[in-house]
């Protein structure tokens, strides 16, 4: 991607926007974010506001190099180095100790705070220019589909943000994976950095904690509830959707829903099952191509005339692993 006089000049737009203290929606290689100035209480307490976000849900900050992330934790054990240096710019985010300068408004009272690198030229333009870590969650409604286009913000957010960076579709497609660093490694949220790469580079098992019903979140992604669209949503593994659909009997409502697979294996055999509108992910099972077009796809069917939203199971490998955490999140009887 090429940054061009367009852009440059939004992004210089943005850039005056964060200075004085406002927001901005701006992509990422994950989803798009919203993003204020990680210094700025003021702007950071407008994050919550537009989101409609709970002030005891945490940011996650976005930094453009080593010198900035040291502005915001308070140290770096050789581990965090280890994997800054495999992958940064990414989509990993680190769990550390937070400098106390850091407002506790971004961490939501927490003493560590959650940071990344995002690998996005305009994402890495804004806060470079701006010489500022910028927090940011995702910029949508809270609980709501994350957003992967400047259109699903534009559609979320609307007129509450004045500037909406247009980065084109996100390329991952699915958040950071979040790694705490505060005691022994621990994933806290699965996403565009498999557990099977950390543990190469690591050179061990990691554990995973995404317990869900927290009352009090260690790490944004941690809530029970996320990630979820407007129409109903049922999340099965082949077998327990095949017993549903003969145990129910309702061959006959499926015409009026979606279900989402992760590629065309899957297809014929539901369509024998009696499913008519089927949505692959991916059509020849790639792991990539099927995170990068999750939310979008979630998007398409939400805004269309289906009703009814049922979502398979992916392996519980690679970046199945953050697909499947999405589509659990995201199950619903209807809002």
């Amino acid at each position: 991607m090429i940054i061009d006089g367009k852009q440059k000049k939004n992004i210089d737009r943005a850039v005056e926007l964060i200075l004085s203290g406002d927001v901005v929606g701006f992509p990422t290689e994950t989803v798009y974010g919203l993003g204020a100035d990680a210094h700025n209480i003021s702007a950071v307490k407008k994050i919550f506001e537009i989101k409609q976000r709970p002030d005891w849900d945490p940011l996650i900050v976005h930094v453009a190099g080593r010198e900035q992330l040291e502005t915001v934790v308070e140290e770096l054990p050789p581990i965090a180095v280890k994997l800054i240096e495999k992958f940064w710019p990414g989509p990993l985010t680190i769990v550390l100790k937070k400098k106390t300068s850091l407002p506790s408004e971004v961490t939501s009272g927490l003493e560590a705070v959650a940071v990344r690198m995002p690998r996005h030229l305009i994402a890495l333009a804004l806060i470079k220019n701006s010489n500022k870590a910028i927090a940011a969650p995702s910029a949508n409604q809270f609980q709501g589909l994350s957003p992967t286009t400047a259109r699903a913000v534009e559609k979320s957010l609307g007129k509450k943000v004045s500037v909406i960076l247009d980065g084109g579709p996100c390329l991952v497609g699915v958040e950071s994976t979040v790694i705490s660093l505060l005691d022994e490694p621990i994933i806290l949220r699965p996403g565009g950095i498999s557990l099977e790469d950390l543990e190469i580079v690591l050179g061990h098992k990691i554990k995973i904690n995404v317990k869900s019903s927290i009352v009090r979140p260690v790490s944004p992604g941690m809530l029970d509830f996320h990630y979820a669209p407007q129409k109903p949503l049922r999340y099965f593994d082949a077998k327990g959707l095949t017993e549903f659909v003969k145990k129910r009997g309702i061959k006959k409502n499926l015409s009026t829903a979606a279900l989402v697979c992760f590629s065309n294996k899957e297809v014929k055999k539901f369509e024998n099952a009696g499913f008519k509108n089927i949505f692959p992910l991916s059509i020849v099972g790639n792991y990539d191509e099927a995170s990068r077009n999750l939310f979008s796809t979630l998007r398409e069917i939400d805004e269309s005339e289906f009703n009814m939203i049922y979502a398979l199971a992916f392996p519980e490998e690679r970046l199945g692993v953050a697909i499947n955490d999405r589509l659990k999140k995201a199950q619903h009887e209807g809002r």
